[in-house]
């Protein structure tokens, strides 16, 4: 019996998948950004109830915003955002912005979404006359330095501080209970 000289047609290859969009965030994104900040938040172990919708309205769309936010979208779904807040480096003797949050979204990693905030933070730093990025990794997050490494960023030999509003509080009133040592702005 003959055999057949039929083969299998190859399969049809993917088509390609769609590059994220990265965008200045706006009011109407709150919620997005609420649910990605409390995505990363409970990844690192920190509180994820503080970022609500409505400290996102007041904090970055009021009159002085306190910070800048990006967000990322892949075929009109929000994956991924970044947030930056306004810095000053006397080493560098001018601003730049500390990249406070940069989180993607588990199902949207290895998808060009991160690269794609950076870029669009370096070009929204470049765009504002700021001269630098800098931000900090938990020392766990191995991951997430390599992915900056490859980039280009370079490690900088530091520990990281905090004073949280207690303790803040409580250092601001050593000042003889008054709490304006040098004044309010």
């Amino acid at each position: 019996m003959p055999t057949s000289s039929v083969r299998p047609e190859p399969p049809f290859p993917s088509p390609p998948e769609p590059a994220p969009k990265v965008r200045l965030a706006r009011r109407e994104d709150a919620e997005d950004l609420a649910r990605l900040a409390a995505e990363l938040n409970a990844h690192q172990g920190d509180p994820t109830e503080n970022f609500t919708p409505d400290v996102i309205l007041r904090d970055g769309f009021g009159p002085e915003p306190h910070f800048v936010a990006l967000l990322a979208e892949l075929q009109g779904s929000a994956v991924g955002y970044a947030l930056l807040v306004p810095a000053y480096e006397t080493g560098w003797g001018a601003p730049g912005y500390y990249l406070n949050d940069m989180h993607v979204t588990a199902s949207a990693r290895r998808r060009g979404v991160g690269s794609a905030l950076l870029v669009a933070a370096a070009e929204h730093t470049v765009a504002a006359g700021r001269r630098y990025l800098w931000w900090a990794t938990r020392a766990w997050n191995v991951e997430a330095q390599d992915f900056y490494r490859a980039l280009g960023a370079f490690d900088e030999p530091l520990f990281a501080h905090v004073l949280p509003e207690g303790e803040l509080l409580a250092l601001a009133k050593r000042a003889g209970g008054s709490g304006s040592a040098v004044g309010r702005p």
